[in-house]
């Protein structure tokens, strides 16, 4: 690789957007990797994944602002525009940055605070976004188990997932059966290979919007998978889902240019 193969680059909310053109994430890169959703914070990748669902491409959102650099000269210039930008994690700005830039960049001492208030911010998300069993369900699941019916039976009857009456009992320290103890929870509350087929191949869904409809990982997800020998997409199928690059790199348009 020649050494003025490096670039800087930002992530921006794309034109049409409620917050059209602000830069939410500065980066120093080479090849595509301004166009790379992975090996980013779980808050950047959320805010991109958001974006993608709601109809932009990752060509709308990702822009070269200076190329040919040295390596070096990129991550100065990486550093300068953090700072002049700010970040979130220390009250100073807009980015989604969790450091400073520059080589290995590091953690301000001083943004430890915001960074967990931060983290804490997106687990009140995701709890709000995935809601719990009422109380009288888990009333009715702490009644019935202590009958002779099994977890998996309890799931069936109240229309809740295995995982569910599973984490109500654990969490409240009941005492478990020996038989639901060495029982085998994927097998038991697996779908048919038809219904997977239908969701992984026909509505091409990840490990992990398969999962969230389960109440399962997307490990799991991926083990069903497997169980029933359905053919795996590759990672280059699973990039063209999830993140669709209409526009040619040479027909892009720089963002300052805009």
């Amino acid at each position: 690789m020649s050494q003025q193969q490096y670039y800087l680059y930002i992530h921006a909310y794309p034109k049409n957007h409620t917050k059209e053109n602000q830069i939410f994430y500065v980066g120093k890169g080479c090849k595509k990797r301004y166009l790379n959703i992975s090996n980013r914070s779980d808050y950047h990748k959320g805010i991109l994944k958001k974006l993608i669902h709601e109809g932009f491409t990752i060509d709308n959102i990702a822009f070269i602002i200076k190329c040919n650099l040295y390596e070096e000269i990129a991550y100065q210039e990486e550093t300068k525009l953090i700072k002049e930008l700010g970040r979130k994690n220390n009250n100073t700005g807009t980015l989604v940055n969790m450091t400073r830039g520059g080589k290995g960049g590091t953690f301000d001492r001083t943004c430890k605070e915001s960074t967990r208030k931060l983290k804490s911010e997106n687990t009140k998300r995701q709890h709000k976004n995935n809601p719990r069993i009422p109380l009288e369900i888990k009333n009715q699941i702490t009644e019935l188990y202590k009958t002779d019916m099994s977890k998996n039976a309890i799931a069936n009857k109240l229309n809740v997932s295995f995982y569910a009456v599973n984490d109500h009992i654990k969490k409240n320290g009941i005492k478990e059966k020996k038989d639901d103890r060495s029982v085998s929870h994927n097998k038991l509350d697996m779908p048919s290979k038809e219904i997977l087929e239908e969701l992984y191949l026909n509505q091409k869904l990840s490990f992990l919007e398969i999962g969230k409809m389960f109440n399962i990982s997307n490990v799991t997800a991926s083990k069903w998978i497997n169980r029933l020998h359905i053919t795996k997409r590759t990672h280059k199928e699973n990039q063209t889902i999830q993140m669709p690059r209409a526009v040619k790199r040479n027909n892009r348009q720089s963002f300052l240019a805009v």
